[in-house]
């Protein structure tokens, strides 16, 4: 019964002795015939926990508790190297009364049971630990109150628990400064600067990297500057200041490679992921992305697993696949779920998007009312003003203006005050105020596109925030196309020749008659037959941009194929414009619509209110020009 409610026949074995080999066949046998206990593969497992419940109050009357516990610790200590052996030598030794010796084990344990079983699970394990210090009686002076304490922050920062985490991690600091804890006084600084960049509180970040800096100067061991490199990448990387997060990430990999730190070498690799993914390198970001998942899974920890699997979905989502990216997304909610993590709100938000994107408006409210019930109680601002942004596109939807006003001012107040900025949250503006606007809310549009400014604008992207005129540039559009391949605007474009941008939905039937009429198959344009010729000769450049799919939704990668393979030609690149960046910032009122640039992507002509403009432009164009003569 103290081996736990399973037991594990060779391990009774060894604890007992071969003295004991007749007399334990007999108890299993007494208690499998009694069905008191049911058979596993490696020995029983008691039937009823009351039952193994009275063995312990029996050996603990009988005062021999201590004892069991102590050959039980013996036997986990010599023979147990799976991933459960601190968590159970830590609890045999506390059992045992062994309270100095179960301190290692009890917070190795937790660790690893905050990275196997889950964050709750953990904090219930340091529980343990603090009466194995309060047992010791251990001073205020003794340095494991505050790696106790450093990892409960660890724990409530895992849960989104922001208040509690920073509380524990300032009190290590406080006290690691008073009894001169060089080491917690180190890691304190590092669990501080892990909390800002979590609530994006960016104002602070400078002073607490200057002071991070100052503590590993006289604590300057190499694990101590790795870190400090890794966190100075990822405090650059919540900045968007991308080159140097990059250089200080490949500089933290390198010695944890050297040192075959396994876990620190995973965290690495995937937030160098999560860099290249915001400046695009999508095929770097996969790779990456993939070998952070390989080692997590390697380990079991189930953490990295799901922030891994999290940001393939969102490479998936950026392509437009967004088949591929919600079931990365349910997976990673799914574990973090099961381990009680508070990232599973940045998961839901994500996939509240998502189904934004694809037009499944009432799945994406339920996701993102879930996600605003849970941030409520985590006093994670940045978040919930993201999620009360996106439901302000859910009410657009529905027309329910009342409850429009309440989440927009909400988004507002939390977005402006947290500083925080996303090229989701701008996206997401922006088609909120696209969304009043068609419902002839121009005055409630002017918030959302006002929003979606400031964030444009803190990010250094302001080419998306309005409408072009001839004589603009177009704004590169970075997409995928009908092969699932990741294409940039710009380079679709650069064959010397006048250019078609061709917008389009999947729903739409004037959309498809032109789709045909360029393939040869309908008269329905025929009075710009001069265009489809010089296209089919290479004097004019076609792309088609499909903005929707049949549901009126954002298009995804599978619209495209779809598209291509009912309009197959060899010459017109098909992709998605990706979150409607291109029919948003055109203001178009119609599908399809046409806009005519010339061989530098500077728009030639363009009229928002008539669809065919850029299409008659063209014509004229190749009339004057003697284009599209050739049969």
């Amino acid at each position: 019964a103290v081996l736990g409610q399973q037991v594990d026949r060779e391990e009774w074995a060894v604890i007992e002795g071969p003295q004991g080999d007749p007399l334990r066949e007999r108890i299993e046998a007494v208690l499998l015939r009694e069905r008191l206990a049911l058979p596993t593969e490696d020995g029983f497992a008691f039937a009823h926990p009351m039952f193994r419940e009275a063995l312990v109050a029996r050996a603990k009357k009988g005062g021999r508790w201590a004892a069991h516990n102590r050959r039980c610790a013996d036997m986990v200590d010599a023979r147990v190297r799976s991933p459960d052996r601190g968590p159970r030598l830590g609890r045999h030794l506390m059992a045992a009364g062994a309270f100095e010796a179960a301190y290692g084990p009890l917070m190795v344990g937790a660790k690893i049971i905050g990275q196997t079983e889950g964050f709750p699970e953990a904090m219930a394990q340091l529980a343990l630990v603090e009466e194995a210090l309060g047992a010791l009686e251990a001073r205020a002076s003794d340095p494991r109150w505050g790696e106790l304490w450093l990892l409960r922050s660890e724990f409530t920062l895992k849960q989104a628990e922001l208040v509690e985490a920073e509380r524990w991690a300032r009190l290590a600091l406080e006290q690691g400064r008073a009894h001169a804890w060089d080491d917690v006084v180190v890691d304190a600084h590092f669990q501080l600067i892990e909390i800002l960049v979590y609530a994006a509180r960016f104002e602070e970040l400078d002073q607490a990297l200057v002071a991070m800096e100052e503590a590993v100067s006289r604590a300057p061991s190499p694990m101590n500057r790795a870190k400090a490199c890794f966190l100075r990448g990822s405090a650059a990387m919540s900045r968007r200041q991308h080159d140097a997060a990059d250089r200080f990430l490949q500089q933290a990999l390198v010695y944890f490679t050297r040192e075959r730190l396994r876990n620190w070498v995973a965290v690495t690799q995937r937030n160098l992921a999560v860099n290249d993914f915001r400046v695009e390198r999508y095929e770097s970001a996969v790779h990456r992305f993939g070998q952070a998942l390989t080692m997590h899974r390697a380990i079991g920890q189930r953490s990295g697993v799901a922030e891994a699997l999290n940001g393939l979905a969102e490479v998936s989502r950026a392509r437009g696949r967004l088949e591929v990216a919600e079931r990365g997304y349910r997976m990673a909610l799914e574990l973090y779920d099961a381990i009680g993590s508070g990232q599973r709100t940045e998961i839901r938000l994500n996939l509240g998007l998502l189904l934004l994107e694809a037009g499944r408006v009432d799945d994406a409210r339920a996701a993102l009312e879930d996600n605003l019930a849970i941030l409520e109680r985590l006093r994670w601002r940045p978040l919930k003003g993201a999620t009360h942004l996106a439901l302000v596109c859910c009410e657009a939807h529905d027309g329910r203006w009342r409850a429009w006003d309440g989440h927009m001012a909400a988004a507002e107040e939390l977005l402006d005050d947290s500083g925080f900025v996303d090229e989701d949250l701008g996206r997401v503006a922006q088609r909120a105020g696209q969304m009043c606007m068609d419902a002839g809310q121009q005055g409630r549009a002017l918030r959302p596109l006002a929003l979606a400014l400031r964030q444009y604008e803190a990010l250094g992207d302001t080419a998306w925030t309005r409408g072009g005129t001839v004589g603009d540039i177009v704004p590169n559009l970075v997409t995928v196309d009908q092969y699932g391949d990741t294409v940039e605007l710009y380079d679709l474009a650069g064959a010397g020749v006048p250019i078609v941008l061709d917008i389009s939905a999947e729903w739409c039937p004037p959309c498809r008659e032109m789709a045909e009429w360029l393939e040869g198959e309908s008269a329905a344009y025929s009075e710009y037959n001069n265009v489809r010729r010089a296209v089919n000769n290479g004097e004019v450049y076609w792309i088609t941009l499909i903005a929707q799919n049949n549901s009126g939704g954002d298009a995804s990668q599978s619209t495209v194929e779809t598209w291509y393979d009912e309009f197959p030609h060899d010459l017109v690149p098909v992709v998605v414009d990706r979150n409607q960046r291109l029919t948003g910032w055109a203001d178009l009122q119609y599908f399809p619509s046409t806009i005519m640039l010339d061989e530098n992507l500077e728009i030639v002509e363009w009229n928002a209110a008539n669809p065919q403009a850029g299409l008659q432009a063209m014509s004229d164009h190749c009339e004057a020009n003697g284009l599209g003569e050739r049969q």
